[in-house]
């Protein structure tokens, strides 16, 4: 819907629209607090990011605080006034956005008064000058803003970051930002991917501090899915950590067809799609897209396909357990030839 951005309840389903300011063009709604009091977002002009914000029903809309100048630091010339809001904690009292045009990310956090102060903790750990290159107390030469990820509970931000090698070169290395109490978790011990020339780049982080992403040249061309258990320093493979999804997907993770996009606060379930086939090498392209839940206490992976599941089934149930003729359109529970039971969503 031009100009407004909506918000539905799924529980009764009365759509809301959310109109704009009328000296901005749309509002882009990005995330929700748990209860749905508090949406983070951006005002926009056009196709471009102009101020951060966040929607109350208490108190409307209210445009995030640019940080001061002594807060930006040796930073201030490396980004635009553009500003956007991506991701708030499941209390409304963090948020998660960037600076730029993705060139920074950036931390709003509410304090007792109930109003966000930013912290713009690259202008901390970045160095941009000829100055900053002696500064120990800034380790990194870059810090993306591209593919951050944060906690449900507001207390872990991941991002990627640039640093120095032994080789007087640079390498791409995750990080992790404690919001409390801001300090930075810097991932560069050397990883067994590391020969190949690979990165990782964190894409969801549960509460104690454990997060996913993938293993890759660049965030676009991966080369697996990887986790960092809450105080280890070694990343490892999907598919050496999860037997179930090995047996599944192990072909397709390991050429890139495997996406992690999300974990549970609790760090329990791990969300994911594939780009699946049976007969992986055969043909142009995978058969299939298809979505994965991995349960992380090693005990099986659930597999939701958007489109039919390739080869021949016994049956087809509802999800209220009667038997079909055929799949319809929506959520079909399918028992396959081989006795396996898969989850089909037919459109």
């Amino acid at each position: 819907m031009d100009a407004d951005a909506v918000l539905t309840p799924f529980e009764s389903m009365d759509m809301e629209v959310l109109k704009a300011p009328s000296d901005v063009r749309n509002f882009l709604g990005e995330s929700l607090s748990n209860d749905g009091s508090v949406l983070v977002g951006s005002f926009t002009e056009q196709s471009f990011n102009t101020a951060a914000a966040y929607y109350s029903k208490d108190s409307g809309w209210q445009a995030l605080p640019m940080p001061s100048d002594a807060q930006i630091g040796n930073l201030k010339d490396h980004f635009n006034e553009m500003s956007a809001a991506k991701i708030v904690s499941g209390d409304g009292k963090v948020i998660l956005g960037h600076l730029g045009s993705f060139a920074y990310p950036v931390v709003w956090k509410m304090n007792d008064a109930g109003v966000y102060e930013p912290d713009f903790f690259p202008a901390r750990f970045v160095k941009v000058t000829d100055e900053d290159v002696s500064d120990d107390t800034k380790p990194l030469l870059g810090l993306a803003a591209f593919y951050t990820a944060m906690s449900n509970n507001g207390k872990y931000v991941g991002a990627v970051a640039t640093v120095s090698d032994e080789y007087g070169g640079y390498r791409l290395v995750p990080v992790i930002y404690n919001t409390e109490d801001k300090t930075l978790k810097i991932y560069n011990e050397h990883q067994a991917i590391d020969e190949y020339g690979l990165g990782l780049y964190p894409r969801a982080i549960a509460d104690d501090g454990t997060f996913i992403g993938m293993i890759g040249v660049s965030i676009i061309n991966g080369n697996g899915c990887f986790i960092m258990k809450a105080g280890s320093e070694v990343a490892e493979r999907f598919v050496n950590v999860f037997p179930a999804y090995s047996k599944k997907f192990g072909e397709c993770d390991e050429v890139g067809f495997c996406v992690p996009t999300g974990i549970s606060a609790d760090g329990s379930k791990i969300l994911g799609y594939a780009y699946y086939s049976d007969d992986l090498y055969e043909g142009d392209a995978p058969a299939y897209y298809t979505t994965f839940i991995i349960e992380a206490d090693e005990s099986g992976v659930e597999e939701i396909h958007s489109s039919p599941v390739q080869g021949q089934f016994d049956a087809v149930y509802s999800i209220d357990g009667r038997m079909l003729r055929g799949m319809t359109k929506g959520l079909n529970i399918v028992r396959n030839a081989d006795g396996s039971v898969s989850k089909v969503l037919k459109k």
